[in-house]
């Protein structure tokens, strides 16, 4: 059985940013050897910087008070990043859960 590392401790990164979960995540594929998905989670988690960087800008073009001026992004910009860091941890339980279930 290949070492990893276990999804329950990545759990302790959520309260800081999705990026320390995202490397992690990154990480556990490389020990894997499965460069597709280390490939496929930094592209993921690219894509989704941009949009909490840009929603707000995107939002406030539209005449709706725009939030990054004020206290209310940092709320925005952790409950956003603590989903999709939720989302892809339990991507890696699934795909750990296969490898594990072929052996």
């Amino acid at each position: 059985m290949k070492k990893h590392i276990k999804t329950k401790y990545i759990y302790f990164l959520l309260p800081l940013t999705f990026v320390y979960v995202t490397v992690l995540i990154a990480l556990n594929y490389a020990l894997f050897r499965d460069m597709k998905k280390v490939t496929r989670t930094l592209i993921e988690a690219s894509v989704f910087s941009f949009f909490i960087v840009f929603l707000p800008e995107i939002v406030s073009f539209y005449g709706i008070h725009n939030i990054t001026g004020s206290n209310l992004f940092l709320i925005y910009f952790y409950l956003f990043s603590t989903i999709f860091g939720i989302f892809i941890i339990k991507k890696q339980e699934r795909y750990i859960n296969e490898i594990l279930e072929k052996k």
